[in-house]
């Protein structure tokens, strides 16, 4: 995006310096030019806006990884977009295999393996979210890809 709006100033500035030697410039050929000065003002304030859309809609989250063999794993801060859901949390910061289940409500999804671990006969993957109220964990009543995350939101992912 920079190069073309650089390119893009360089053009108009270059065509002003080219009317400006004129002695006689035309209504359009400075309509022409004030034109591509108002498109490129707009393109900045579009870039503008989409910065502060974009830090101002985010939800900042935690999560914890528990992998059941002494090794935890947090990922603290993390900022996903509005909507995200708690799958979506976790396959931005793990490699993750999965399997759809179309009859299983809510939620569709049931982890197989995070980062490699998982598949053991007898094992699963259970998640839970912090209440702050009680200072409690609590079991995921949902399927992770049915929870939506809460801005300021803590989560984990047990081995177990």
């Amino acid at each position: 995006k920079k190069i073309d709006l650089n390119e893009s100033y360089t053009e108009l500035n270059y065509e002003y310096q080219t009317l400006f030697q004129e002695k006689n410039v035309t209504r359009e050929d400075f309509g022409n030019l004030l034109g591509g000065f108002y498109e490129l003002f707009n393109l900045l304030a579009l870039i503008d806006v989409e910065g502060i859309m974009e830090s101002a809609f985010k939800v900042t989250v935690s999560l914890c990884i528990d992998y059941g063999n002494g090794t935890v794993e947090w990922f603290n801060k993390t900022e996903m977009p509005p909507g995200s859901s708690l799958f979506d949390l976790l396959t931005k910061v793990a490699n993750v295999t999965y399997t759809y289940w179309p009859t299983l409500e809510p939620g569709h999804i049931l982890i197989d393996s995070i980062n490699d671990v998982g598949g053991e006969k007898g094992h699963y993957w259970l998640w839970y979210y912090w209440n702050s109220k009680t200072s409690k964990w609590v079991f995921g009543p949902v399927g992770c890809d049915a929870w939506p995350l809460e801005n300021r939101g803590i989560y984990e992912f047990v081995y177990t």
